[in-house]
């Protein structure tokens, strides 16, 4: 039946985007299987973060090939919330999969960004770092939020402003330089584990990070093979309720491991669920006016657009992922 206007106005963007969760986790299970298969992997391998998404896609594996050939590695640094290792244990020890913990501050300390903003060599500034970084946190968190962050992004004629534009790059480019090398050195430290014990490396980002360009070109939610691209996170969160994943690890609010207390929603200036609708809109070719309708609005919508339309060179890596139809 073709749908008209009227009805297609009537069904909520939720009801258009539901999944069955039964099958959606069979289908990943069988690419798992396959692509191990392909690759006469000894197991599966995932950065177990604590957060919801690699919860998830480990569960997942569990089913797919038993707790005896899934192994995941914690990964924290120096800046990282002891409550995240304590979620991914706990994750672990119901599993009972394979479960070890590495702390990569010694890696990361050689890249130098610990000493960002202040340079070393002026020692008596050092002092000043506490009050630097509190100040740059504010003004990164401005810049992702309204159509000044936007049009930053966008380099339109706010961005051209002289004083502006240097303002920016000097806050903006060393925040995003820090996190950047942590997903990164992430990447290497399990492509190594992985290279020596002959394991098949999954990443854990979701669609809806992809799509918006929330992660980091060549980092560890940047892997040839991600299960979850077919998700949007809120299709997630329904696969983490339907496997039973702790409710501990649904309940917090998902995270870059960026700044304590900052949140993906903080730095993104927007809820998961409306920067969904917008992407599942913007997938489609429907109307703004259906998002609209449903509580996202006009200014969001913008922001989460140009976050699509901006990080398009992001995404112009081969990713392996099952197609999930909605």
């Amino acid at each position: 039946m073709v749908e008209t206007p009227s009805l297609a106005c009537q069904r909520s963007i939720a009801t258009r985007m539901a999944i069955d969760p039964g099958k959606v986790s069979n289908t990943i299970i069988n690419f798992l299987i396959e692509k191990l298969n392909d690759q006469r992997a000894n197991g599966i391998l995932i950065g177990l973060s604590g957060g919801i998404d690699s919860a998830v896609l480990t569960t997942i594996a569990l089913r797919a090939v038993g707790p005896k050939h899934v192994f995941t590695l914690h990964l924290f640094d120096r800046d990282s919330q002891s409550k995240f290792l304590e979620h991914a244990k706990g994750l672990a020890d119901k599993l009972g999969i394979h479960f070890e913990i590495r702390d990569i501050t010694s890696l990361v300390e050689e890249t130098g960004i610990y000493e960002w903003p202040v340079s070393g060599r002026i020692a008596i500034l050092r002092g000043l770092n506490p009050l630097i970084i509190r100040l740059c946190k504010v003004f990164y968190y401005l810049m992702h939020r309204g159509r000044l962050g936007a049009s930053m992004m966008g380099h339109t004629t706010v961005a051209r402003s002289r004083i502006i534009r240097k303002l920016s790059s000097a806050i903006r480019f060393p925040i995003m330089r820090g996190f950047a090398i942590k997903h990164i050195v992430r990447r290497q430290v399990l492509e190594d584990y992985a290279a020596e014990r002959n394991l098949l490396l999954v990443g854990a980002a979701n669609r809806s990070e992809w799509l918006t360009g929330w992660f980091i070109k060549s980092g560890v939610d940047d892997l040839p093979i991600e299960p979850l691209h077919g998700l949007y996170k809120t299709q997630v969160y329904r696969l983490a309720y339907f496997l039973d994943v702790p409710s501990e690890i649904i309940d917090e609010p998902p995270s870059p491991d960026m700044f304590k207390g900052f949140s993906d929603e903080t730095m993104i200036g927007a809820s998961w669920e409306k920067i969904d609708k917008v992407l599942y809109i913007l997938m489609k070719g429907l109307d703004e006016e259906i998002a609209l309708a449903e509580g996202v609005t006009a200014e969001e919508f913008y922001r989460i657009k140009m976050r699509y339309e901006l990080s398009h060179p992001k995404r112009e890596g081969i990713h392996h992922y099952p197609s999930i139809q909605n």
